[in-house]
């Protein structure tokens, strides 16, 4: 048994220009925020035992699985000796490596508390990892560099008196990071969120950060350097009344050279976005049908050129009994 969505727009994908912006793009905030170099996060071993973390065993095409105890929000990636590291959230930060027979190799808990939400090898084989934490009362953004054994080699807050968080971390070319999240009430308390872009050094020092966003909730959640030494970064953003697919390319320096919106339904979102092969993009969103009850989420994904523009797209759906593949054209 299958069911078909049934979108508030056309069939047809709607790709939307932020039109709405046109009079001030790019739409871009310089923070107030100040950056702080922490003393190292205390750090606590714990012990391996409930929630499973599951990967591909590299080249072997077999899967295998740990368990960890009180872990939520895992996230994972393989490293290049073939193991895994993963990161989560126990009530503070939490980091493991695993080899690649599935032993758990160590793992650790970092304080005060953290929630460890995106993860990457970094080129001299330790890692870094991006999250929040709450200092002072405050929801902050927090960084950490830690190396191959877990241990911190630094600790950076960042924020402000609102409130902000990291969901997406890599390393850059110049051996520095960026940080994709959100901002809240920059603009005042009516101003719910903005997506939000950090640049760090080698070191963990801010070289600048960027807010992003229209009226509404504006989200970032997932960035990556392009060739062209930008960045690109998919979330959403309210649309005329329409939770959007968000992407946006920017130059080196944050400032907004494209960007575009893409709705299949009146809520969308998009999760990760990957530069390809030929300079385009591969986007994945979650798109949510409001008109079946309950409310099914099916997974978009769009094969973009190099400004963002469709060159083919998927809608991937289940209503947990059958599965069907419906190509929005």
């Amino acid at each position: 048994m299958s069911y078909e969505i049934k979108p508030a727009f056309p069939r047809k994908m709607v790709a939307l220009t932020l039109v709405f912006l046109a009079a001030s793009l790019p739409l871009i905030f310089i923070l107030p925020i100040q950056s702080q170099q922490d003393a190292a996060p205390m750090i606590f071993p714990i012990s391996g035992g409930g929630q499973q973390v599951q990967h591909p065993r590299a080249g072997s095409g077999v899967t295998f699985s740990i368990m960890l105890s009180d872990v939520r929000e895992v996230q994972s990636m393989l490293t290049r000796d073939n193991g895994i590291v993963a990161s989560g959230y126990d009530g503070h930060g939490w980091v493991g490596k695993i080899d690649s027979h599935g032993t758990l190799e160590w793992s650790k808990d970092y304080r005060p508390s953290l929630k460890a939400r995106s993860i990457e090898q970094t080129e001299d084989g330790g890692y870094v990892v991006a999250g929040d934490t709450i200092l002072n009362g405050t929801e902050d953004g927090w960084v950490l560099k830690l190396d191959q054994s877990g241990d911190v080699q630094w600790s950076r807050t960042i924020g402000s008196s609102i409130g902000q968080g990291l969901v997406s971390v890599r390393q850059t070319s110049d051996r520095g990071y960026i940080a994709a999240g959100t901002v809240l009430g920059f603009r005042g308390p009516y101003d719910w969120s903005d997506g939000w872009l950090v640049k760090f050094d080698s070191s963990g020092n801010v070289e600048w950060q960027q807010a992003y966003g229209g009226s509404g909730f504006s989200n970032a959640y997932s960035v990556q350097e392009t060739r062209d030494h930008g960045f690109v970064v998919a979330g959403n953003t309210p649309v005329n009344n329409t939770m959007t697919a968000w992407l946006f390319k920017t130059d080196r320096v944050g400032r907004i050279v494209w960007q575009k919106a893409y709705a299949v339904t009146n809520d969308n979102h998009a999760g990760m976005v990957e530069q390809t092969s030929d300079g385009g993009y591969i986007l994945d969103a979650d798109v949510t049908s409001t008109d079946i009850s309950p409310r099914p989420v099916s997974t978009l994904f769009l094969k973009l050129d190099s400004e963002g523009n469709i060159q083919w797209q998927k809608l991937y759906s289940s209503n947990g009994v059958g599965d069907i593949e419906t190509e929005v054209s």
